[in-house]
């Protein structure tokens, strides 16, 4: 259930470092009122007391807007009013570069998928070349990525799941004047996010050695 839920040199450093960026983060890339909101988990093992998961922390927001920036990615919030739509997968890997899968559809229903991968990965060189790709979709993949994207929003914002390492899964939609965020840690076969975010993989024509 969601509820509305040092030396002084040094210091003088890791201030100014700390500073800059809550300043770089300032800009808000998800709506504040998601910090408000935590799923109400059962005990993990007998003995142990219930718990809960927020559906975005004031760390995770920050942590994912920064990435976004190194991607070069735009806020997705608030939402355009117009008809427009963009659908976003984020993938923030513990042991791998990061990547970002975005779809743009016009108001005519034209798709178009960007995909950015973070220097470092394989299908990245040392400039960068390899990094991005861009391709219009076909009408029979638009029909796929609606279907997934369809159960994608319809699941819980969080999962109760969790752990250290592992990856992020960040969904996005955005348009018409609304906006959604789902998340999930490392998430399992028949999780919808998994679904979706594999799906975007997919259609990107990306492939990766390992799928976390």
């Amino acid at each position: 259930m969601l509820r509305a839920a040092f030396p002084l040199v040094a210091l003088a450093v890791a201030g100014a470092v700390f500073t800059g960026f809550l300043g770089e983060s300032a800009e808000p890339y998800f709506p504040k009122a998601l910090q408000s909101q935590a799923l109400d988990c059962p005990p993990p093992e007998p003995g142990y007391a219930p718990y809960s998961v927020d559906v975005l922390s004031e760390f995770e927001a920050d942590w994912f807007a920064s990435d976004l920036r190194v991607l070069r990615e735009r806020p997705l919030y608030p939402a355009a009013t117009s008809d427009a739509r963009t659908l976003r997968f984020t993938w923030l890997r513990s042991f791998h570069p990061d990547a970002v899968i975005r779809v743009d559809t016009a108001a005519d229903g034209a798709a178009v998928l960007t995909g950015k991968r973070d220097v470092g990965g394989a299908a990245c060189t040392p400039d960068g070349k390899g990094c991005e790709i861009k391709r219009t979709l076909s009408a029979k993949e638009i029909v796929r990525l609606e279907s997934v994207w369809r159960t994608a929003a319809a699941a819980p914002l969080q999962a109760c799941r969790g752990g250290l390492d592992g990856a992020r899964w960040i969904v996005e939609g955005s348009g018409g004047g609304r906006y959604h965020f789902t998340q999930r840690w490392t998430p399992q076969d028949g999780d919808p996010i998994r679904d979706f975010g594999l799906t975007m993989i997919a259609l990107s024509g990306w492939t990766f050695d390992e799928t976390y």
